[in-house]
């Protein structure tokens, strides 16, 4: 156990309550709201959202058509495979986005600035990282039956989206992805992506944020388990990688990069006698944190590898704590702050659900509650940011309890009084696949999959 995990001695008792009702999962806000109906993304460049709807309908804004040639500016095509790198031009004759509002962030809530602009065409599983002032959007996207594309979209907060690269999978993955490439920011104009190709061979690339410089692509491992995402985070020179391997028991690798891209290090973080999956680096933990899942039928534990800012690591990962009904494959997301560290997890629910557990786990290990409580079933997401005193977390959430049902996100603030009332982010068709990330700027960007594409919302938060 951590060592200073007394609370967690009685965790895996609450841990195998949550979902089903006991230890904490009475939600002790509201439901949350929907930020109205200018939240709903329906494959227009949708207004921002305001916090009341006018008492009028017809004074309420309206959207502007799409252009037509969005398509354009977005299609990949064999015989050009740069063309995407053209879509820039395109994108600025279709006339120049509103600036956000100045709405304020609720208290210990957010503010959905903007619910949701089309970077995308084609849907598929993302992540995001933030450029300083502005983000960066990596997905999977499909092209036709047999082929697929691995894209990078620059996301200003206040912009346009401007597609930097669309490279081709080969061979690509022919399963339906449920998770999404690894992406980490070096600099504003210097991104890490990491990507699994059809047959689990795991690659990493430097890439310019400007359609020129970017560098070559490296094979890192063979034999990866795709239906985790590879885990990224840059420290001091260096960009870290984590993986998990397709073995039984599967095994967390962890690759040190130097800042040429090349190899420096790649060693199995696994702890002795034990399993390791779905890697995840705490965002905002200052040296590098990484958790890991042993997961297993009943109680899995949860490990805890503290990195060095070299990327080194003195002792070997520590059990955090035990939790349970984790889900096949499982998914991790943490962030720390001033007012601690959070984790949360996906997990199963009465009837075989699915959940989402949340777990505070520093300075002390607490009881788990659900942040998704389990009513529904389907593929449910999670991911973490760090604000200077709060926690961010969006995850998926259903709309109705019962078999597929639609799917909305839930942004919710953990600061020093515990949860905020989330704030909600629906697309027309659903919304899943969410990655989330904070820039220094205070702009919180949400990169998720709707019906017709993949897209950003900007939203403010009660977090610094």
């Amino acid at each position: 156990m951590h060592p200073s995990s007394i609370a967690a001695m009685r965790a895996p008792i609450c841990a195998a309550l949550i979902f089903v009702g006991g230890c904490g999962s009475t939600p002790k806000n509201d439901p949350p709201e929907p930020v109205g109906p200018t939240s709903q993304v329906t494959g227009r460049n949708a207004p921002a959202a305001t916090p009341v709807a006018p008492a009028d309908p017809s004074a309420a804004p309206s959207a502007p058509a799409q252009p037509a040639d969005i398509e354009a500016a977005l299609a990949y095509d064999d015989a050009d495979p740069l063309g995407d790198l053209e879509a820039a031009d395109a994108l600025d004759r279709m006339g120049k986005m509103e600036p956000l509002p100045n709405t304020p962030a609720p208290k210990h809530g957010c503010a959905v600035l903007d619910p949701g602009r089309r970077v995308w065409a084609t849907p598929g599983p993302v992540s995001i990282t933030s450029l300083g002032r502005g983000f960066a959007v990596a997905g999977y996207a499909k092209k036709g039956e047999s082929s697929e594309q691995l894209f990078l979209v620059s996301v200003p907060a206040n912009g346009l989206p401007e597609p930097i690269a669309a490279l081709e999978v080969k061979p690509p993955q022919t399963l339906k992805r449920i998770a999404p490439p690894g992406l980490a920011a070096r600099t504003e104009n210097d991104v890490m992506i990491a990507w699994t190709d059809g047959n689990g061979a795991l690659r990493s690339r430097r890439m310019r944020m400007a359609v020129a410089g970017h560098g070559a692509s490296l094979e890192l491992a063979k034999g990866v388990d795709t239906r985790f995402s590879p885990a990224l985070t840059v420290s001091q020179d260096r960009t870290l990688v984590a993986y998990t391997m397709g073995s039984t028991p599967m095994r967390t690798m962890l690759a040190t990069l130097a800042a040429d891209g090349s190899v420096q290090d790649k060693r199995d973080v696994t702890p002795a006698s034990m399993g390791a999956s779905a890697p995840a680096f705490v965002a905002g933990a200052e040296p590098p944190v990484l958790l890991m899942l042993d997961a297993r039928n009943g109680m899995s534990p949860l490990l805890r590898l503290d990195l060095s800012a070299d990327g080194t690591s003195s002792e070997p990962a520590q059990v955090v704590v035990p939790v349970s009904m984790v889900a096949s494959p499982s998914e991790l997301a943490a962030a720390s702050s001033s007012i601690g560290t959070h984790v949360a997890y996906t997990g199963i629910g009465a009837a075989a659900t699915t959940a989402i557990g949340l777990l505070p786990i520093a300075p002390i290990a607490g009881a788990p509650e659900a942040l998704v409580p389990g009513t529904a079933y389907g593929q449910f997401h999670v991911s973490a940011a760090a604000g200077p005193r709060a926690v961010i977390m969006v995850a998926t959430s259903p709309i109705a309890a019962g078999k597929e049902p639609e799917l909305e996100l839930q942004v919710t603030v953990i600061g020093l009084e515990g949860r905020g009332k989330p704030a909600v982010i629906r697309a027309e068709g659903g919304a899943n696949h969410p990655a989330i990330a904070r820039d220094e700027a205070g702009h919180v960007g949400v990169a998720y999959t709707g019906q017709s594409g993949v897209y950003v919302a900007i939203l403010r938060c009660d977090d610094a």
